[in-house]
């Protein structure tokens, strides 16, 4: 399997895993809440829940720009390699 394929696989796999722990995470609070009458029903660390989720998704981007990066300097370098050897040609 080629890496390209890989990570287009990987990341909405990844992102489906975020949500749905996200979503258990939800459960499990509203279960908690409705057995313990102290607490107080309001929206929860939702702000923090929201900073895991853009930190992911900027880690995530940061190796898919990594790769491309590299993807690109390897592919300017072959046409490098193959245009020295045209000229290693061509001047023989």
């Amino acid at each position: 399997m080629s890496p390209s394929l890989l990570l287009a696989l990987w990341f909405p796999a990844s992102v489906v895993f975020v949500f749905v722990a996200i979503q258990c995470g939800f459960w499990l609070a509203r279960f908690r809440s409705r057995r313990e009458p102290g607490t107080q029903d309001g929206e929860g660390p939702i702000g923090s829940v929201v900073g895991s989720v853009l930190a992911l998704l900027a880690f995530l981007l940061a190796f898919t720009f990594d790769i491309a990066s590299s993807r690109f300097d390897q592919r300017k370098q072959l046409v490098m390699d193959e245009s020295d050897a045209i000229e290693a040609a061509y001047l023989r």
